[in-house]
């Protein structure tokens, strides 16, 4: 005799109607020209998703799913909607540059479940170095070698402890962007604290120094990336930007526990720096020519046309 499983039968009904839906978003976008995108395998960006409060993206129904600079990825249920445009409109009046794709309704809700893990009440100035066009310039032309940065942060330690953590900290970014490094570590062994910049994928060291003033610029990095400085004995992650003229640079702080101390990790989002052309990533040729193709379309869609492709 033949059971039926209820449970099992609705599940295949709901994976029908979710692939259905799937495909009319994909319908959707093919008919306005646009990318689709599916936030369920599509990693969303909690620095993105800030730029737009919940309830205001669940009223849109849109969701900034990525933000590099002042690039937006955003995902929309339906390109006639009034009031996703009206919030596209007012992102780009704050210099932002939309690229649109559409999504699904179930989507959305998978996206929208990232505003779970947010907590905008603690939301500060933190997130933002203010650092004078004039200053970081002026810096950005002295520290430009290794030696460089070793000789103006030796000076500095030699100076009232209060002025000089704010201008360590401005040197060894400045240093790091000056030399187009793609992360900084500062890493406490048990007498000292080792420098160390990644220069095109290998690690450098820089310079080491004393344990007391790390402490003191681990709290001023803490404080910039707005994370909690009780917090000792846990992983933190969070964020900081530098403006240097017309340019944001964007810098992913990460702190781990350690045998000494917490270490530190800033990983920089240089615009030019991370800007490589696809010629020089050493693709294989052929490969190439078939993303070009893809990229030279109007949806950047690779389009399929059965299980083997066309």
């Amino acid at each position: 005799m033949i059971e039926f499983d209820e449970d099992k039968q609705e599940k295949k009904i709901q994976d029908l109607q979710k692939n259905e839906e799937e495909e009319l978003a994909q319908m959707l976008a093919s008919r306005f020209t646009l990318p689709y995108v599916n936030l369920s395998i599509t990693p969303v960006n909690s620095d993105a998703i800030r730029l737009i409060e919940e309830d205001k993206a669940r009223a849109a129904k849109m969701i900034v799913y990525n933000k590099l600079d002042k690039r937006l990825e955003i995902a929309i249920l339906s390109p006639k909607n009034e009031d996703s445009q009206t919030v596209i409109h007012e992102l780009e009046e704050r210099g932002y540059k939309a690229e649109i794709a559409v999504t699904s309704q179930e989507s959305l809700n998978k996206g929208w479940d990232a505003y779970k893990d947010l907590s905008f009440a603690s939301e500060t100035k933190a997130g933002s170095l203010e650092v004078s066009n004039e200053e970081i310039s002026a810096l950005l032309k002295k520290v430009k070698s290794i030696e460089d940065i070793k000789k103006y942060i030796t000076d500095i330690l030699s100076q009232s402890k209060g002025f000089r953590i704010s201008k360590i900290f401005e040197i060894i970014l400045a240093g790091a962007i000056a030399n187009n490094a793609s992360d900084i570590h500062l890493e406490p062994e048990e007498d000292y604290v080792r420098l160390r910049y990644r220069l095109d994928g290998v690690l450098n060291n820089v310079i080491n120094f004393d344990r007391e003033t790390y402490s003191l610029l681990l709290s001023r990095i803490k404080l910039l990336s707005g994370m909690k400085l009780n917090i000792k004995n846990d992983a933190q992650d969070g964020r900081l930007s530098v403006k240097i003229n017309d340019m944001d640079i964007e810098i992913r702080t990460s702190i781990l526990p350690g045998a000494y101390s917490e270490s530190v990790v800033l990983r920089i989002l240089n615009p030019k720096s991370i800007s490589v052309p696809l010629e020089s990533l050493g693709i294989d040729e052929k490969l190439l020519r078939v993303i070009n193709k893809v990229v030279a379309r109007p949806n950047g869609m690779l389009l399929t046309t059965g299980p083997t492709g066309s």
